[in-house]
Protein backbone atom coordinates (compact mmCIF):
# COMPACT_ATOMS: atom_id res chain seq x y z
CA UNK A 1 0.00 0.00 0.00
CA UNK A 2 1.25 3.47 -0.92
CA UNK A 3 1.85 6.00 1.86
CA UNK A 4 -0.20 8.86 0.36
CA UNK A 5 1.11 11.40 2.87
CA UNK A 6 4.72 10.64 1.94
CA UNK A 7 3.95 10.74 -1.77
CA UNK A 8 2.03 14.02 -1.50
CA UNK A 9 5.11 15.65 0.11
CA UNK A 10 7.12 14.84 -3.04
CA UNK A 11 4.57 15.15 -5.85
CA UNK A 12 2.53 18.22 -6.70
CA UNK A 13 -1.25 17.93 -6.64
CA UNK A 14 -1.48 17.75 -10.46
CA UNK A 15 1.22 15.05 -10.55
CA UNK A 16 -0.51 13.06 -7.84
CA UNK A 17 -3.81 13.44 -9.71
CA UNK A 18 -2.15 12.07 -12.84
CA UNK A 19 -0.78 9.07 -10.92
CA UNK A 20 -4.22 8.41 -9.44
CA UNK A 21 -5.89 8.53 -12.87
CA UNK A 22 -3.20 6.29 -14.39
CA UNK A 23 -3.57 3.73 -11.60
CA UNK A 24 -7.37 3.77 -11.94
CA UNK A 25 -7.06 3.23 -15.71
CA UNK A 26 -4.71 0.27 -15.16
CA UNK A 27 -7.07 -1.23 -12.59
CA UNK A 28 -9.98 -0.89 -15.03
CA UNK A 29 -7.92 -2.41 -17.84
CA UNK A 30 -7.01 -5.46 -15.75
CA UNK A 31 -10.63 -6.05 -14.76
CA UNK A 32 -11.99 -5.46 -18.28
CA UNK A 33 -9.30 -7.46 -20.09
CA UNK A 34 -8.73 -10.24 -17.51
CA UNK A 35 -10.24 -12.98 -19.71
CA UNK A 36 -8.16 -11.88 -22.71
CA UNK A 37 -5.00 -11.54 -20.61
CA UNK A 38 -5.60 -15.04 -19.25
CA UNK A 39 -6.08 -16.49 -22.72
CA UNK A 40 -2.93 -14.80 -24.03
CA UNK A 41 -0.93 -16.08 -21.05
CA UNK A 42 -2.24 -19.60 -21.69
CA UNK A 43 -1.29 -19.38 -25.37
CA UNK A 44 2.18 -18.18 -24.40
CA UNK A 45 2.58 -21.08 -21.97
CA UNK A 46 1.26 -23.53 -24.57
CA UNK A 47 3.82 -22.35 -27.12
CA UNK A 48 6.66 -22.74 -24.64
CA UNK A 49 5.46 -26.17 -23.48
CA UNK A 50 5.37 -27.35 -27.10
CA UNK A 51 8.93 -26.14 -27.73
CA UNK A 52 7.96 -22.91 -29.49
CA UNK A 53 8.64 -19.23 -29.02
CA UNK A 54 6.57 -16.31 -27.81
CA UNK A 55 7.25 -13.83 -30.59
CA UNK A 56 6.56 -10.11 -30.26
CA UNK A 57 6.45 -7.32 -32.83
CA UNK A 58 5.69 -3.62 -32.96
CA UNK A 59 6.59 -0.56 -35.00
CA UNK A 60 7.36 2.99 -33.90
CA UNK A 61 6.77 3.52 -30.18
CA UNK A 62 5.13 0.08 -29.95
CA UNK A 63 8.62 -1.26 -30.64
CA UNK A 64 9.44 -0.24 -27.05
CA UNK A 65 6.93 -2.71 -25.62
CA UNK A 66 8.61 -5.50 -27.57
CA UNK A 67 11.99 -4.42 -26.22
CA UNK A 68 10.60 -4.46 -22.69
CA UNK A 69 9.75 -8.14 -23.09
CA UNK A 70 13.30 -9.03 -24.08
CA UNK A 71 16.82 -8.36 -22.82
CA UNK A 72 15.51 -8.19 -19.27
CA UNK A 73 17.39 -9.63 -16.31
CA UNK A 74 15.34 -12.61 -15.23
CA UNK A 75 13.14 -12.24 -18.31
CA UNK A 76 11.53 -15.03 -20.26
CA UNK A 77 14.22 -16.63 -22.47
CA UNK A 78 11.65 -17.95 -24.94
CA UNK A 79 10.66 -14.47 -26.14
CA UNK A 80 11.71 -13.65 -29.68
CA UNK A 81 11.66 -9.87 -29.92
CA UNK A 82 11.29 -8.99 -33.58
CA UNK A 83 13.26 -5.75 -33.52
CA UNK A 84 13.15 -4.60 -37.13
CA UNK A 85 15.25 -1.43 -37.26
CA UNK A 86 13.60 -0.05 -40.38
CA UNK A 87 10.28 0.40 -38.51
CA UNK A 88 11.67 1.37 -35.10
CA UNK A 89 12.33 5.07 -35.66
CA UNK A 90 15.73 4.85 -33.96
CA UNK A 91 17.78 5.88 -36.96
CA UNK A 92 15.48 7.87 -39.21
CA UNK A 93 12.01 8.46 -37.84
CA UNK A 94 10.57 9.94 -41.02
CA UNK A 95 11.77 6.93 -43.02
CA UNK A 96 10.33 4.47 -40.50
CA UNK A 97 6.96 6.25 -40.68
CA UNK A 98 6.89 5.48 -44.40
CA UNK A 99 8.21 1.93 -44.06
CA UNK A 100 5.55 0.94 -41.48
CA UNK A 101 2.93 1.83 -44.11
CA UNK A 102 4.65 -0.21 -46.86
CA UNK A 103 2.42 -3.06 -47.99
CA UNK A 104 4.23 -6.36 -48.49
CA UNK A 105 6.93 -5.66 -45.89
CA UNK A 106 5.10 -7.48 -43.08
CA UNK A 107 5.07 -10.72 -45.10
CA UNK A 108 8.81 -10.37 -45.64
CA UNK A 109 9.43 -9.98 -41.89
CA UNK A 110 7.42 -13.11 -41.04
CA UNK A 111 9.09 -15.15 -43.79
CA UNK A 112 12.55 -14.00 -42.69
CA UNK A 113 11.86 -15.01 -39.07
CA UNK A 114 10.60 -18.45 -40.22
CA UNK A 115 7.53 -18.24 -37.99
CA UNK A 116 5.71 -21.54 -37.57
CA UNK A 117 3.67 -23.41 -34.96
CA UNK A 118 3.94 -24.01 -32.09
CA UNK A 119 5.07 -20.36 -31.86
CA UNK A 120 2.58 -17.63 -31.01
CA UNK A 121 2.77 -13.92 -31.78
CA UNK A 122 1.96 -10.71 -29.92
CA UNK A 123 1.59 -7.62 -32.14
CA UNK A 124 1.62 -4.23 -30.43
CA UNK A 125 0.11 -1.20 -32.18
CA UNK A 126 -1.68 1.73 -30.56
CA UNK A 127 -3.88 2.48 -33.58
CA UNK A 128 -3.57 -0.79 -35.48
CA UNK A 129 -3.89 1.15 -38.72
CA UNK A 130 -0.50 0.76 -40.42
CA UNK A 131 0.16 -1.90 -43.04
CA UNK A 132 3.18 -3.64 -41.52
CA UNK A 133 1.63 -4.69 -38.17
CA UNK A 134 -1.55 -5.76 -39.98
CA UNK A 135 0.40 -7.83 -42.50
CA UNK A 136 2.70 -9.36 -39.87
CA UNK A 137 -0.42 -10.58 -38.04
CA UNK A 138 -2.04 -11.88 -41.22
CA UNK A 139 1.09 -13.69 -42.39
CA UNK A 140 1.62 -15.31 -38.99
CA UNK A 141 -2.00 -16.51 -38.88
CA UNK A 142 -1.69 -17.98 -42.39
CA UNK A 143 1.27 -19.97 -41.07
CA UNK A 144 -0.87 -21.33 -38.22
CA UNK A 145 0.30 -19.18 -35.31
CA UNK A 146 -2.07 -17.86 -32.68
CA UNK A 147 -1.91 -14.07 -32.91
CA UNK A 148 -2.75 -11.57 -30.18
CA UNK A 149 -3.09 -7.83 -30.80
CA UNK A 150 -2.38 -5.36 -28.02
CA UNK A 151 -4.08 -2.22 -29.31
CA UNK A 152 -6.57 0.51 -28.54
CA UNK A 153 -9.98 -0.11 -30.04
CA UNK A 154 -10.96 3.51 -29.31
CA UNK A 155 -7.99 4.77 -31.28
CA UNK A 156 -8.48 2.26 -34.11
CA UNK A 157 -12.15 3.09 -34.52
CA UNK A 158 -11.34 6.79 -34.63
CA UNK A 159 -8.80 6.47 -37.45
CA UNK A 160 -9.02 5.13 -40.98
CA UNK A 161 -6.83 2.18 -41.87
CA UNK A 162 -3.69 2.85 -43.87
CA UNK A 163 -3.92 -0.63 -45.42
CA UNK A 164 -5.56 -1.05 -48.82
CA UNK A 165 -7.92 -3.68 -47.35
CA UNK A 166 -9.41 -1.10 -44.99
CA UNK A 167 -8.80 -3.45 -42.06
CA UNK A 168 -7.15 -2.66 -38.75
CA UNK A 169 -4.96 -4.95 -36.68
CA UNK A 170 -7.86 -5.96 -34.43
CA UNK A 171 -9.71 -7.26 -37.52
CA UNK A 172 -7.06 -9.84 -38.45
CA UNK A 173 -6.03 -11.50 -35.17
CA UNK A 174 -7.29 -14.32 -32.97
CA UNK A 175 -7.44 -12.29 -29.75
CA UNK A 176 -7.48 -8.58 -28.86
CA UNK A 177 -6.18 -7.06 -25.65
CA UNK A 178 -7.71 -3.57 -25.67
CA UNK A 179 -5.58 -1.00 -23.88
CA UNK A 180 -8.55 1.38 -23.82
CA UNK A 181 -6.37 4.41 -24.50
CA UNK A 182 -8.14 7.23 -26.33
CA UNK A 183 -7.33 8.47 -29.80
CA UNK A 184 -5.03 11.49 -29.80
Amino acid sequence: MVDRAAVSRVLSAPSLGYVDRANAALDQLVVREAPHLGTAATWMADAIAAGGLDRAFGTGHSHLLVEDMFYRAGGLATVDAILEDSVSGYHDVTKSEHVERLEGFGELIVAHRRMAPPDMLLVFSQSGRNAVPIEVAEAARRRGLRVVAVTSLLHARGQTSRHSSGRHLHDVVDLVIDTGTPAP
